[in-house]
């Protein structure tokens, strides 16, 4: 199958609409991979407008007077099995370059006059090459919250131009949101659904209606968006309308918003209601570096945006201005950046761990190739139990009945792999088994019955330290799948915490191993699995406090004493 991608923008590669038309191609792709491809760009080629002669209806039947560009589109044209238009909506109808393209078609129709079957106008020229097998795609973005109703004018002529319904359409309201680095948790899943748009259309000929329903859904609520459209020219409605008040400072009227103002209510208005607390929460963005504080109040029904400090905040946030937007446009992470010290929080630090599902923005992490289906199911996280459980039960059951608890050991470590299949297994997940059966199996060899409960403590506790000595300590394989995965080890916050965490285990773990040496000899020692449980008790809540507590005491700017 052959392509021809006319790219009608002005604005070239930094098409909004192309954007979209890429991802149409990449399911074309999918579907068909040895499809062959040429682009143009309507922005950069030299094409005049028609004048209107004649001549290649006449004097040169079938070629242009004027020898520019047109002649190698006219010729791509014929070579393409499928023509993608891809444009913007302007002033309801295409570009004005696109339109000069569109009116050099006249040499690709005969003079003659003709009568239409499919009940579009009132006569038309047939053309002068065979069209039966050609296809035509229009993908096109506009800046209206929906394309309903907006695209009359270019449907109409390109029913014209191909008949009525014979060509497929993408249309998109909120095409300007696809600029918008900040966006892309929205905008990426919509692409991901314009590619399985193009997978469908190279299978099958037509978009299904599946997937044509999920494309006329807006990214986002007409409200919202219309909102944030606003916001961003920075422009007061009632000022641009001549209907603002004048201010005390020489009669003149506020002109427009601080930049900042106008960032700080669009990410405001991405606010979701959905994710409220039960009580009001006030996050103050005070941007170090140029001055300006706002706050932003999330109630149940919305977040509003005030200038200064009109209330008491639960959250600050001190950050330059400039930081802020880079964070935004997913330049580095947040939480990088706050691990890195380069801005602070002070306050309820619970807002940051959540802060997503509160402004529903997503980490913009999408990518349209994961819409390609495989062949197995994706594994899920790793779980912690995984590398805890053996040695777990080697603890609980061995000191009761060496035999019958080793037995139960070797047990456990034979179906904890089918159990978790579902799930990733680490390293340290082997180990863990592996330890725990070679020490099952000394107690069973009766060799194993003085050291074996305390050298499993200071192995196990062994295995947790010298994790601190590589890229990625043990309890960080286990917990980033609550921080955003992988990019979560990019986090010095994050890796420092669990270097901590993990090397107090460790020290429990080796305590541990001292108890259990302790009760070895005495009557107590059936009993030193519940005691060594109960440390191990302490140092779970220990850890669920840690937690809380340590990222917030670095986000407010205090020392770490680990760097990750």
């Amino acid at each position: 199958m052959n392509v021809l991608l006319i790219n009608g923008s002005p604005k070239g590669d930094a098409s909004n609409s192309m954007r979209l038309a890429s991802a149409f191609l990449d399911g074309m792709r999918d579907a068909m991979p040895d499809i062959g491809l040429r682009t143009m760009a309507v922005s950069t080629a030299d094409i005049s407008p028609c004048k209107g002669c004649f001549a290649c209806w006449s004097k040169t039947p079938g070629e242009c007077c004027m020898h520019d560009d047109m002649t190698g589109v006219l010729k791509s044209e014929k070579w393409a099995d499928v023509t993608i238009w891809s444009f913007p909506l302007y002033y309801f109808g295409v570009p004005g370059p696109l339109k000069t393209l569109i009116d050099r078609q006249l040499p690709t129709m005969l003079p003659f006059m003709v009568e239409r079957s499919d009940g579009v106008g009132n006569g038309a020229h047939p053309s002068r090459f065979d069209r039966s097998n050609k296809r035509n795609v229009l993908i096109s973005t506009c800046g209206f919250y929906t394309s309903k109703g907006n695209y009359d004018a270019v449907t109409g002529m390109f029913d014209h131009i191909c008949g009525r319904s014979n060509y497929e359409t993408v249309f998109c309201g909120q095409g300007e949101l696809f600029r918008v680095r900040e966006l892309r948790g929205k905008t990426d899943p919509y692409l991901i659904v314009v590619r399985q748009a193009g997978r469908e259309f190279a299978a099958a000929g037509a978009i299904g209606a599946e997937t044509r329903g999920r494309l006329s859904e807006p990214i986002l609520p007409k409200e919202t968006y219309e909102a944030m459209a606003d916001a961003s020219w920075g422009i007061d409605k009632d000022v641009a309308a001549g209907k603002a008040e004048q201010s005390g400072q020489g009669g003149k009227a506020r002109a427009s918003a601080p930049q900042a103002l106008a960032f700080t209510r669009q990410m405001a208005l991405l606010y979701n209601p959905k994710s409220y607390s039960g009580t009001l929460r006030v996050i103050e963005m005070d941007y170090t570096d140029i001055g300006e504080v706002y706050q932003i109040s999330l109630t149940e029904q919305e977040a509003t945006v005030v200038e200064g400090r009109a209330a008491t905040a639960t959250t600050v946030i001190k950050t330059p201005f400039e930081l802020w937007q880079r964070i935004a446009r997913g330049e580095i992470e947040g939480s990088q950046a706050l691990g890195q010290g380069l801005y602070t929080v002070e306050g309820d630090f619970s807002l940051m761990l959540h802060w997503d599902s509160v402004f529903g923005t997503g980490d913009g992490s999408s990518d349209s190739a994961t819409v390609r289906k495989s062949s197995r199911p994706a594994a899920r996280p790793p779980l912690m139990l995984a590398s805890l459980l053996p040695l777990t039960v080697f603890w609980a059951c061995v000191p009761i009945d060496a035999t019958l608890g080793s037995m139960v050991v070797l047990g456990v470590c034979a179906l904890e792999p089918l159990l978790l299949h579902r799930h990733e297994l680490t390293v340290y997940d082997d180990i863990s088994m592996a330890m725990a059966s070679l020490l099952a199996l000394a107690m069973l060899a009766g060799v194993g019955n003085l050291w074996a409960q305390p050298a499993s403590y200071l192995l196990f506790g062994a295995m947790w330290a010298a994790s601190c000595a590589t890229s990625v300590p043990f309890t960080a394989y286990y917990v980033k799948a609550l921080y955003g995965g992988d990019k979560a080890l990019g986090n010095p916050l994050f890796m420092s915490c669990n270097r901590i965490l993990t090397l107090a285990w460790a020290a429990v773990f080796a305590l541990n191993a001292v108890v259990a040496q302790v009760l070895a000899s005495t009557p107590a020692h059936a009993y030193s699995g519940l005691v060594v449980s109960g440390l191990s008790l302490l140092m779970g809540l220990f850890t669920k406090w840690f937690q809380g507590f340590y990222p917030a005491w670095v986000a407010a700017g205090r020392p770490s004493p680990l760097k990750g």
